[in-house]
């Protein structure tokens, strides 16, 4: 193999060294892990001086274990995704209780992937160009563009005023002889109400897919988001409950055809990416052969390598193997900085409680367990203060906040040209994109900066008391 390669020539290297007593490649690597040990043991943590460090909306949070794992896949030789991305990727299913799971790139490749999936001619009923897929207009861009960039047609209904998700009752409405599908958004963690957009869904033969991206953990009624729908998308990027740097993931929970399809799509349309035998036997050890390899499956090309034959129009939309060994280290972290992010979140929006003449904050759905992004906030359109000027506040008392994705994704400079087809009004959107913005609740805000936080708002809101 060629980690064994690699390590016979670190040996000869050191063999040449004089004729001194070197260590062997082994000892050497251990030594490597053990000085990246005392490097996070010796690091500083960063003290926080209020009104000076910036308190970020999100970020990753990591330690010597994901970074000696990476550094450990990078030593054994294999680069792409191989056995640890496909045991990541295990682990991933089975918290989130679906079928199968698949990585990828980016969660909106991820979104990408689940809405072209829907389109393969190896399901029953897939769905086709114009098709019709419904969402809301309170949204992020990449949760629109997986729509467009399928040539499907979306379709915007507005939001619940509290939840800030799609407003089910307003689903039906929308429904058309062209609707195929619907895609909810678990708005900044919240969970949509799903056992009525499944109800929906079922009475009308639509699919199902959870745009999860900032959801990760969360329940609808003790299922986990992206368990629930046909498909769900989740992002790992490093603003997400855990990271790879980048990276995402789709979820399936009905046939296996689904992760046959996905699996094609993401790698080129490759024949082999679907083959029976999975995880792929060279993906777990290089020497070995494959028993299907040279199986004709085209009449036209007989014994064709599957490696070069082509079943789908696909992607290329693999991560590497350092981001599934980094991934397998942040799921064993998720349940505490799921922990840590309802503390946070807990503490800031009861504390904010005393304001809510002034301040909306967004409501957990009834018999869900949300997966806090961000602490989101809404001014009373009555408040004697507009949303930029509490923004400012905490921008400059160095509290980051950020604004609702795209607010309405029709007053969007980029979908100017484009035909976005809306039912019913949007008066809840409306408030969103003018009133709403967020702050950070994540596991590296601490009880001094949550306290901090808290004084800073106070400061702002007796002006006006």
């Amino acid at each position: 193999m060629l980690e064994n390669k690699i390590k016979e020539f670190i040996w000869k290297m050191i063999q040449k060294k004089g004729g001194k007593s070197m260590s062997t490649p082994e000892e050497i690597k251990n030594k490597i892990f053990a000085l990246i040990d005392e490097y996070f043991s010796t690091k500083d943590e960063v003290e926080f001086y209020p009104g000076k460090t910036k308190i970020q909306y999100s970020g990753p949070i990591f330690d010597q274990n994901e970074v000696k794992t990476v550094l450990k896949s990078l030593l054994d030789g294999w680069l792409v995704a191989g056995k640890l991305t496909k045991e990541f990727e295990t682990l991933f299913k089975n918290y989130i209780g679906s079928k199968g799971c698949i990585t990828l790139n980016s969660g909106s490749s991820a979104l990408l992937i689940a809405m072209a999936c829907l389109k393969n001619d190896r399901l029953k009923k897939p769905l086709k160009n114009g098709d019709e897929v419904i969402t809301t207009a309170l949204t992020h861009p990449a949760t629109i563009n997986c729509i467009l960039q399928n040539n499907l047609s979306p379709v915007l209904v507005d939001v619940k005023r509290d939840t800030l998700n799609i407003d089910p009752s307003l689903i039906e409405a929308a429904i058309s002889e062209k609707t195929r599908a619907i895609l909810p958004l678990h708005f900044l963690g919240n969970p949509c109400e799903m056992d009525q957009i499944k109800e929906i869904a079922e009475k009308n033969d639509l699919f199902i897919v959870e745009d999860c991206c900032d959801a990760h953990g969360a329940e609808y009624k003790n299922s986990k988001v992206g368990s629930i729908g046909d498909l769900g998308a989740f992002s790992f990027y490093p603003a997400h409950a855990i990271t790879m740097g980048e990276g995402g993931a789709v979820t399936y929970n009905k046939d296996e055809v689904y992760g046959t399809i996905l699996r094609s799509l993401r790698s080129w349309g490759v024949a082999c990416a679907s083959c029976p035998y999975i995880p792929c036997r060279i993906v777990q050890d290089p020497n070995s052969g494959c028993p299907v390899r040279f199986q004709t499956i085209s009449k036209s090309l007989e014994h064709y390598d599957r490696r070069h034959l082509f079943v789908d129009i696909g992607y290329n939309l693999k991560i590497i193997e350092m981001q599934g060994a980094f991934g397998i280290e942040q799921m064993k972290r998720l349940s505490s900085f799921m922990e840590k992010r309802i503390n946070n979140w807990n503490y800031i929006t009861k504390s904010l409680e005393k304001y809510k003449d002034y301040v909306m904050v967004q409501k957990p759905t009834p018999n869900s367990k949300p997966f806090p992004f961000g602490v989101v906030l809404i001014i009373n359109p009555e408040a004697p203060f507009k949303r930029i000027d509490l923004i400012k506040w905490l921008e400059q008392h160095m509290i980051e906040t950020r604004h609702l994705f795209a607010g309405d994704i029709r007053d969007q400079p980029a979908y100017k040209d484009v035909q976005l087809k809306a039912v019913g009004g949007f008066e809840n959107t409306k408030l969103a994109r003018d009133n709403g913005f967020f702050i950070g609740c994540y596991p590296g805000i601490t009880e001094e900066m949550r306290k901090y936080i808290i004084s800073t708002f106070e400061a702002f809101f007796s002006k006006y008391t």
